[in-house]
């Protein structure tokens, strides 16, 4: 069935909401990096479900061990061949210009939004989870909806 098959369509139908697609990067056990997942909250239990329709996997993850949810900013450099900018000026100032439209290159800055969800794996160790944002308007909305939910763990009972 293709990408856009009416199977995939009655899947998410049947999703309870809020839900928001994401690409998996790192984090969640079985599911490998540049998955397409989907998230969706379950407000009855109070957890995070993280569900593959490719591999027909889910991960769920309790609210109570969630500590913080934020988006973190990545700037990534592409660089660009200053060779076309070489040939271009060796042709009109000889050398001289070759070598000045080589050091001309322009380097393209691209910055990309991560999801991050942190969470305590267990009582000393503290995991992370990491999404690329498909859908980034809709992507902040539920984070920070669900971000409000996490329980203060500021203060410690003795």
């Amino acid at each position: 069935m293709g990408l856009f098959g009416s199977k995939n369509k009655n899947q998410l139908q049947e999703l309870p909401l809020p839900y928001i697609p994401v690409m998996h990067k790192s984090g969640l056990p079985g599911i490998p990096e540049d998955q397409a997942v989907i998230i969706y909250f379950d407000s009855i239990n109070r957890k995070l479900i993280f569900h593959s329709f490719a591999l027909n996997k889910e991960v769920i993850l309790s609210l109570s061990k969630v500590t913080d949810i934020f988006k973190a900013p990545e700037e990534i450099v592409k660089e660009k061949s200053g060779v076309g900018r070489a040939i271009a000026g060796g042709l009109l100032f000889g050398p001289t210009g070759a070598v000045v439209g080589a050091a001309t290159k322009k380097d393209k800055k691209k910055t990309v939004y991560y999801d991050v969800i942190n969470y305590s794996s267990n009582e000393t160790e503290n995991s992370i989870v990491l999404f690329d944002r498909a859908i980034p308007p809709a992507s902040t909305k539920f984070f920070e909806q669900v971000k409000t939910l996490i329980p203060d763990n500021s203060s410690v009972e003795l």
